[in-house]
């Protein structure tokens, strides 16, 4: 069988989620997202999901690891996070404790450079590619 190359870039990230159940009216948007910028290695995420549950997430980039505690993660991001975001993660009841990834490289296997295609073969999701927009390189 034909094995596909891969190209790798080197992120060292790490991103905690912490599912949360706020009051209704907590947050007007349904998601919310502050990126990493030069100079700021980490940011946060806060998505909306059923029965006013939201997963608020932060990560950083090359060794900046996010902490795994709810209120270590505001404190990582207060600088530039929304106060009235922070103010409603802190008012939320935490469901369950954060669970802390961590991913090494954003990953690119190169089906397409292959010269002969395997027969019936169905390549999808990290198969194919586990990019990461946060990446940095060493």
């Amino acid at each position: 069988m034909t094995v596909p190359g891969k190209t790798t870039w080197r992120c060292s990230l790490t991103y905690v989620s912490q599912l949360l159940r706020m009051a209704p009216d907590a947050l007007h948007e349904q998601g919310f997202i502050v990126g990493n910028v030069p100079g700021r290695p980490h940011g946060l995420g806060i998505l909306q999901a059923e029965n006013d549950t939201w997963t608020f997430t932060v990560f950083g980039i090359a060794g900046h690891e996010a902490p795994p505690d709810l209120m270590a993660m505001c404190e990582y991001v207060e600088d530039y996070a929304p106060a009235r975001l922070l103010a409603a993660v802190r008012a939320a009841e935490p469901i369950g404790e954060p669970a802390r990834h961590r991913q090494p490289s954003s990953r690119w296997r190169r089906y397409d450079k292959i010269r002969r295609f395997p027969k019936g073969l169905l390549v999808t999701g990290d198969a194919i590619c586990s990019f990461n927009l946060f990446t940095a390189r060493a």
